[in-house]
């Protein structure tokens, strides 16, 4: 469970924040924060950096704070590095995992390594991100081979559907992706960034007019016989991630943002 909600996606844009209520079917476990960094530089590589960090308190049963960071090669997002941190009551840890494409190997820091059985990986912290660049649609398919935490998962996700999903950031209409076997890589529920910031069109100043931006508004998967779901709660595009209203828009009315649902809800329902 931890480690598929650690690693949703976030955004391109150094500054970025996007925060997330995270619910065990009727239960609250804690929050989620996806953050994008300053870029970074690995193996000569010019790469994205990204972090994300789950908070989890269940009173006096169990409390932690898990961390993750990523970086993805800019140029095609793959990874480059993983590192995870895990901080609990009885528990603290570390570990970094350096993707080496010229071996097909992942060496972990604590002297692990692991065959990739691809040319290219992704950990699933870099593959939301690259969902979400891609200018899918309704009935495509994307293969996806990922490792991650020690495991690999060769599979396929389909956008299945468009759909309008509930979070108490508002309600937005957002492109289901899902994989196409039984792996704990779990649903996205993917939005127009634009709509998400309220209607202000979002530009990174690093892609040309054909890159799709979008965020994950809602995550889902199954742990047991109950529904783990991550429900978007705020963004925040940064300092560089948006373009200012027009001076006539600046005070904009409470009824042209996002309300805030009267109720929890989950899309694919």
């Amino acid at each position: 469970m931890v480690a598929v909600l650690l690693l949703l996606a976030a955004g391109l844009v150094p500054g970025e924040r996007l925060e997330y209520d995270v619910k065990y079917g009727p239960f609250t476990l804690g929050q989620l924060v996806l953050e994008t960094l300053a870029p970074d530089t690995i193996a000569d590589a010019g790469c994205h950096h990204f972090r994300s960090t789950l908070g989890l308190n269940l009173g006096f049963v169990f409390k932690a704070e898990y961390e993750i960071e990523s970086w993805a090669r800019a140029r095609d997002m793959v990874t480059m590095r993983s590192a995870k941190t895990t901080r609990e009551s009885r528990f603290q840890g570390e570990w970094t995992a350096d993707f080496d494409y010229d071996s097909s190997r992942v060496f972990y820091s604590d002297g692990e390594v692991y065959v990739l059985r691809q040319p290219e990986a992704r950990d699933l912290l870099t593959l939301w991100h690259w969902f979400r660049s891609l200018p899918l649609d309704t009935g495509e398919l994307v293969p996806v081979y990922a490792h991650t935490d020690r495991r690999e998962y060769d599979t396929w996700f389909r956008a299945t559907r468009r759909t309008e999903v509930s979070t108490p950031a508002g309600r937005f209409e957002s492109l289901e992706l899902v994989p196409e076997d039984k792996t704990p890589l779990g649903a996205v529920y993917l939005a127009d960034a634009s709509v998400v910031q309220g209607g202000y069109p979002v530009s990174s100043g690093m892609w040309d007019e054909e890159f799709i931006d979008r965020v994950p508004v809602l995550i889902k998967t199954k742990v047991g016989a109950m529904e783990v779901s991550a429900f978007l709660r705020d963004a925040d595009f940064g300092p560089c991630g948006l373009e200012g209203p027009d001076s006539s828009d600046t005070e904009r009315s409470a009824a042209d943002r996002p309300a805030d649902p009267t109720e929890e809800g989950s899309g694919g329902e």
